[in-house]
């Protein structure tokens, strides 16, 4: 459709609940007369409860923001495409062996179309995603698995974190997707350097106009974009880390170590690896 609309959605938690009723409404609204809708189930396809997952969100759709959703993966064409909680992997496995990795990155790329992705399936679109239910639910070692890199086209290189203020856990840390400040802080350090993490709180959207090429953010909370600190703190920090490089190569390590504490003291932590010095800004 040539007067279709260009827009992604990025929601952190709540997309199913009252919250986040006008953010879908305002987005439809912007197809006009009967869109063809698609929910993409395959994020909590495993499920026992897989078909009254469908069927809540089939009602929700209908009621409040009157759109009659079927639910599958044939995508191709779809006016509006929705994806929402499950686990981040399940869905990249099948995605990825299908073509509707293909097909999400191509309407996203060709800016047309509505796409929302809530919860697990917002995970899938950076250009890495957390294995939220292997790191928070079987023990695994934080690590990243490719995402869909939705946003590549636009020059936008981040990893989708959402339930970014979750405080569920009470007594222990599950702010940023369950990971906790220490897991996520072990995982930026993974990122490309020129990448950051793109956190959404809960009940929260970005709403990005693909064609506009605006960004708009609605709901209860906010969103964090690590690269801030970094890219304020760049001009100073990368030619202190050269100073200390050559502090090391002169034999100075009491000098270098002096000067990694005093940034550490700062906020900002320095790994080193055999590519050289990596560093991150700590919250």
């Amino acid at each position: 459709m040539q007067d279709r609309p260009g827009v992604l959605v990025l929601m952190g938690s709540g997309e199913t609940s009252p919250t986040m009723v006008e953010v879908h409404r305002s987005v439809v609204r912007r197809l006009g007369g009967r869109p063809r809708a698609v929910l993409i189930d395959t994020p909590y396809a495993f499920q026992e409860n897989a078909a009254d997952i469908s069927s809540r969100a089939r009602r929700y759709f209908a009621r409040s923001v009157g759109l009659d959703v079927e639910v599958g993966t044939e995508i191709a064409g779809a006016d509006w495409v929705f994806s929402g909680p499950g686990s981040p992997t399940f869905a990249l496995d099948r995605w990825t062996a299908t073509p509707v990795a293909a097909e999400l990155r191509a309407r996203v790329r060709a800016r047309d179309g509505v796409t929302v992705l809530a919860s697990a399936a917002a995970c899938t679109a950076g250009i890495a995603a957390v294995p939220v239910y292997e790191i928070y639910k079987v023990g695994a070692e934080p690590h990243w698995r490719e995402g869909l890199d939705l946003l590549g086209a636009f020059g936008v290189q981040v990893a989708v974190i959402p339930h970014y203020d979750n405080a569920e856990g009470g007594t222990h840390d599950t702010r940023y997707c369950y990971l906790g400040e220490r897991r996520l802080a072990f995982l930026e350090r993974l990122l490309p350097p020129d990448a950051a993490v793109l956190g959404i709180d809960e009940h929260t959207a970005v709403v990005f106009d693909l064609r506009a090429e605006s960004v708009q953010v609605v709901g209860r909370g906010g969103l964090a974009d690590t690269s801030e600190p970094r890219d304020r703190l760049a001009p100073l920090v990368e030619p202190l880390l050269g100073l200390r490089e050559r502090l090391r190569e002169r034999g100075a390590y009491d000098s270098a170590d002096e000067l990694r504490e005093a940034l550490a003291a700062g906020g900002v932590s320095i790994e080193d690896g055999p590519d050289g010095p990596r560093w991150t800004v700590r919250g």
